[in-house]
């Protein structure tokens, strides 16, 4: 590994002159990190701009802050791309304005990614100003976030940003909030989308103010996504059509799932109980239709647990089942039906809600996980006589 810390420069009040940068790159070509340790410097971990891809892996950008109350440029990662932009397995923690910021062309994609306790609050001539954010993208394209933590920050666990789709997986923004005695308006993650958005086993717990705020010119997907004891809303979404898939909804200071003026799609009921202004907002929502989640999901994505009878758990996508299950049909024509998930997937007539005799070979309710082409991977499936 490659280290870059503890680079400083400090000049007094009367000619004030802050510096010091882990790592400065600019190039016409691509940039490649691995490896790298950029910590503990007055203002960057790490700036780099490139007009091919970034990517980094295997890397740390600590603790880059001057701590002087009148300044602040104080920022883990900042990256400037004219293409595609890759973090896996990246931790920008402990930052005073930015853990990492990414402006990019192309998509972005993060995962097995850390991105804690930004927080940074500064006084110039009376006035404080509050900063610290975990993540903010701004992408000209896809959005892709798997696998990743942006907790305890001050302003948003994760600020994002995207001309196509965003999709977050298997991740957690929670305990964003400033100190005791400012205002309150932490919030754990803000999504503005001009394609869908989706948030698949995400956690939003404990926030300042809203868990999710979610905007999207296309569809929005919230499966099993957990968004408890935040101070507003646990979720609140502004398009025309939201998929909600179970998770939990509870305890939150104004609504559960504040809806705005959009219609709900319930393919399976959430948990929802004790929000302070009510469950959901309006009481009684337009309905949409059910739709299929076409964006791919995030690079590294976590295999989900499958119980399919006993069945091994598998340990990728590809192998998301072993074998064979069967389940039986009811009704006039009583049979017995053996297939594989691909010849389950083949078949273009099943939806992705309940069944009954009528549908085919299921009966019951089963989770899924959207992926590439519009297909769904089954988590669980549940088979009634």
């Amino acid at each position: 590994g490659v280290s870059f810390y503890d680079t400083r420069l400090l000049v007094n009040a009367s000619g004030v002159v802050y510096s010091g940068y882990g790592l400065f790159v600019t190039t016409p070509s691509t940039i490649s990190l691995d490896q790298v340790t950029a910590s503990d410097n007055f203002l960057w971990g790490a700036s780099l701009d490139a007009g091919g891809d970034i990517a980094i892996s295997n890397s740390l950008f600590n603790a880059n802050t001057t701590a002087v109350p009148s300044f602040i440029d104080d920022t883990g990662l900042i990256i400037t791309g004219d293409s595609d932009v890759a973090l896996n397995n990246v931790t920008a923690s402990d930052n005073r304005l930015y853990g990492a910021l990414i402006d990019a062309t192309g998509t972005v994609s993060i995962s097995n990614s850390n991105f804690n306790n930004n927080r940074g609050v500064v006084t110039v001539d009376g006035v404080t100003t509050l900063n610290g954010h975990g993540l903010k993208i701004n992408s000209l394209a896809d959005i892709f976030i798997d696998s990743t933590n942006a907790t305890g920050n001050m302003l948003f666990g994760g600020q994002l940003t995207a001309a196509g789709d965003v999709s977050v997986s298997n991740s957690n923004f929670s305990d964003t909030s400033t100190d005791a005695g400012q205002s309150a308006v932490g919030k754990g993650l803000d999504i503005v989308s001009t394609g869908n958005a989706s948030l698949a086993n995400v956690i939003l717990n404990n926030n300042q103010t809203n868990g999710a705020d979610v905007k999207a010119g296309g569809d929005i997907f919230l499966d099993v996504v957990t968004a408890t004891n935040n101070g507003t809303d646990g979720v609140a979404v502004q398009n025309s059509c939201t998929h909600v898939f179970g998770g939990e909804y509870s305890g939150n200071g104004q609504y559960g799932l504040n809806l705005g003026n959009s219609a709900l799609d319930l393919e399976s009921p959430a948990t929802m109980f004790n929000n302070g202004a009510g469950n959901i907002f309006p009481a009684s929502p337009a309905v949409c239709t059910t739709a299929v989640n076409s964006g791919p999901p995030a690079t590294g994505s976590n295999p989900p647990v499958v119980t399919d009878g006993g069945a091994t758990t598998p340990t990728d996508l590809s192998n998301l089942f072993v074998g064979y299950f069967t389940s039986t049909t009811t009704g006039p024509d009583t049979s017995t039906v053996t297939m594989s998930l691909n010849e389950f997937l083949a078949d273009n007539t099943k939806g992705i809600a309940d069944y009954s005799e009528s549908d085919g070979p299921f009966i019951g309710r089963f989770v899924y996980v959207h992926s590439t082409d519009g297909l769904i991977y089954i988590v669980g499936l549940l088979l009634e006589d």
